[in-house]
């Protein structure tokens, strides 16, 4: 087996398993041997985002953010510079940015922040994928607290009969930021009027 197919196996079969038994820290102790152990070894980008995306994203839940910062900008710079990796695998790319906004929050600007979720939203419409699309576009009204905006995303999704996932993700951020709109926006889950 090469060293790309043992660690995607290994993250399939054994670190995503971690992670849904909520094993965080021995998620991310196997993935951070394989990073020592292999990184400068994987031949293939895909390889190394897989990697590199599943670590980063585990210490950023482990309030490891430090370390996280430095393996997302790492990953990006190194997808950033191989400009055919991008457009073969977008959505690759698009995992990466989102991760890189979420880890990095606090020290981007406003309008980087804003216009990275717009590229996202954008590629995602693209692509079919409403649910990705309305939250990424969520990521970008939030900003702006523009509450009914995000309302009218929950409606149309709720109208599409979308994914759950997606809808619980917007109402997340609404409970973060306006327990008003999430309380209207639980309404509308729920077959009420949120007043849109």
């Amino acid at each position: 087996m090469s060293i790309d197919d043992e660690i995607k196996s290994t993250i399939i079969n054994e670190v995503f398993q971690l992670f849904s038994q909520e094993k965080f820290q021995e998620g991310r102790i196997l993935l951070h041997r394989m990073y020592l152990k292999y990184y400068n070894k994987i031949t293939i980008l895909h390889t190394k985002r897989i990697l590199i995306h599943n670590l980063a994203w585990v210490e950023d839940e482990l309030g490891e953010v430090d370390s996280a910062k430095i393996h997302i900008k790492m990953i990006r710079d190194e997808i950033e510079n191989d400009i055919d990796y991008i457009y073969s695998n977008m959505l690759d790319y698009c995992l990466i940015l989102n991760l890189y906004c979420e880890i990095f929050k606090d020290e981007i600007s406003i309008d980087e922040y804003k216009e990275i979720n717009i590229f996202i939203a954008n590629y995602h419409h693209e692509s079919g994928s409403i649910g990705r699309e309305y939250i990424s576009l969520t990521n970008v009204y939030k900003v702006d607290k523009r509450w009914d905006d995000i309302l009218s995303l929950i409606k149309t999704l709720v109208e599409f009969n979308e994914n759950e996932y997606f809808i619980n993700e917007i109402l997340e951020e609404l409970a973060k930021n306006d327990m008003e709109a999430f309380n209207k926006g639980k309404k509308l889950l729920n077959g009420g009027e949120g007043n849109v």
